[in-house]
């Protein structure tokens, strides 16, 4: 009993430790398990992360191919920029060659217009001159308007004459005690000076001309009417350079103008003026004409009235002008009247 008791006794013994290494075993293969558990946790988080990168990967991969594409498709579109480019360029330069032998053409042109207009304006002035050349001949109603001493122009500088430097003239004479002359002696004096130099001026240019007349003398009247016309208009054309010494010449002592020479220290504007215009006026072709002549009655057509009103003419102050004999009046004359008795009225 005490051996089958000590065999028992050793038997829970050995079944105590074996249930103990079994516990054991348990508990490791417990621990184990949760190894395992953890191991295949971390396994499967691995397993994501792959996942993930191989995604990433992926998508990394899909960009790389799509950036090649859009490289390749860049590529083409900058090879095809170029050749566009290159393409507008030549066109641009074609365009530029274009547009400068068009400027070239368009400056050649306008160079031919302006060419072409003057040869038209001079045709033109030449053809204006010789008509109004031929218009002009024998005919004072149709003058030069370029001419400064034109018919019309002469009838305001005539006018002016009497106006200004008659007026002071006048003063000068009426002023100087020494000459002592009455109101009508100095209008007469003014008067007869600005007919001596008329008919100087009309003598000088007949004198001119006769020279010409007697070199063509036995010729008929259509050879001479060209050359005795190119004559005028040489004396004409010559007149400004003429006057200052036709003017020398009659202001002379010598000269035969013996009211000039007698009041030119009072009256030297007045005379250069009267010679000036006189001159010219006589030049014209035909002659214009100054009439010193009033008539008895006065015409207020041709005339104005002096200081006074009157019907009759008393003495002349100021003489007439016309564009020719027989023609229109450019200036009028002043007379003065004679004085009506208010009874006989």
């Amino acid at each position: 009993v005490k051996d089958v008791e000590q065999k028992l006794k050793a038997s829970e013994s050995a079944k105590e430790d074996v249930l103990k290494k079994f516990k054991d075993i348990e508990q490791k293969l417990k621990a184990t398990d949760s190894d395992k558990e953890n191991a295949l946790k971390r396994i499967k988080e691995c397993e994501a992360k792959l996942n993930s990168i191989e995604k990433e990967k992926n998508l990394a991969l899909k960009r790389v191919k799509d950036s090649e594409h859009k490289l390749k498709s860049t590529e083409l579109d900058k090879e095809e920029a170029l050749k566009k480019l290159t393409k507008y360029k030549d066109a641009n330069e074609y365009l530029q060659r274009e547009h400068t032998n068009a400027l070239e053409r368009i400056t050649e042109a306008e160079k031919s217009v302006r060419l072409l207009s003057q040869e038209k304006s001079d045709a033109l002035t030449r053809l204006s001159d010789i008509m109004g050349t031929k218009l002009r001949d024998n005919n004072p109603a149709i003058t030069d308007l370029n001419d400064p001493n034109r018919p019309m122009k002469l009838g305001d500088q005539f006018s002016e004459l009497y106006e200004n430097e008659w007026t002071d003239a006048f003063s000068d004479i009426s002023d100087c005690k020494n000459l002592n002359l009455t109101e009508i002696e100095t209008i007469e004096v003014l008067l007869n000076i600005l007919k001596e130099i008329y008919n100087i001026c009309l003598e000088d240019i007949e004198e001119q001309l006769s020279g010409h007349k007697k070199l063509v003398h036995g010729f008929s009247d259509d050879e001479i009417e060209p050359f005795l016309k190119t004559a005028k208009d040489s004396v004409k054309t010559n007149a400004a350079n003429y006057i200052p010494l036709l003017s020398r010449k009659i202001i002379s002592s010598t000269s035969a103008c013996k009211l000039v020479a007698q009041y030119k220290d009072f009256s030297l504007q007045y005379i250069e003026n009267c010679v000036k215009i006189c001159y010219f006026a006589a030049v014209q072709n035909p002659p214009m004409v100054i009439d010193f002549e009033p008539g008895q009655m006065f015409d207020k057509q041709s005339y104005r009235e002096y200081t006074r009103s009157g019907t009759v003419v008393e003495y002349l102050v100021w003489p007439v002008l016309y564009l020719h004999k027989g023609g229109p009046i450019l200036s009028k004359g002043v007379v003065q009247p004679k004085e009506e008795n208010n009874s006989n009225k």
